[in-house]
């Protein structure tokens, strides 16, 4: 359920965010990568060699990133 939260705050761009699914149980699901970085709370964002767990803000993303594009707020 948080990672299907953290999609919607993107709404469709969630199409392009590098997504891995960790549970075994769904589609597509790549489990052994997420032992290898150890997830253990989702959604968990590894940006720039940093760790950020939970389901965040686009502002909080927008710092971890720096990544700084025109939306409405």
């Amino acid at each position: 359920p948080a990672c299907g939260e953290q999609k919607a705050r993107f709404g469709p761009a969630a199409a392009l965010l590098p997504y891995v699914e960790c549970d075994a149980r769904s589609p597509g699901a790549d489990p052994a990568r997420c032992d290898r970085a150890a997830v253990r709370r989702y959604p968990t964002w590894l940006i720039a060699g940093a760790r950020h767990e939970g389901v965040l803000t686009l502002d909080e993303l927008d710092r971890a990133s720096g990544f700084t594009a025109a939306r409405p707020r």
